[in-house]
């Protein structure tokens, strides 16, 4: 939906959490996404919390390589 890209790296600005690199994709015009997000560094709990709190989200997860 519009304006999700914006609030999602806003809270991760605020949180002062860099994005390295985002790449979202959706499997139709009005259907589901997915966004795979880098980020310089581990994300707090509470910042997970708060992205899996915006409306648009179904589930966040982090993962570490």
């Amino acid at each position: 939906k519009p304006g999700f890209i914006g609030r999602f790296a806003s809270l991760l600005g605020d949180a002062g959490v860099n994005i390295a690199t985002f790449a979202l994709g959706r499997d139709r015009q009005g259907g589901d996404a997915i966004a795979l997000v880098e980020v310089d560094g581990a994300l707090p709990a509470d910042v997970i919390a708060k992205v899996e709190a915006l409306p648009q989200v179904k589930h966040a997860k982090g993962l570490a390589f």
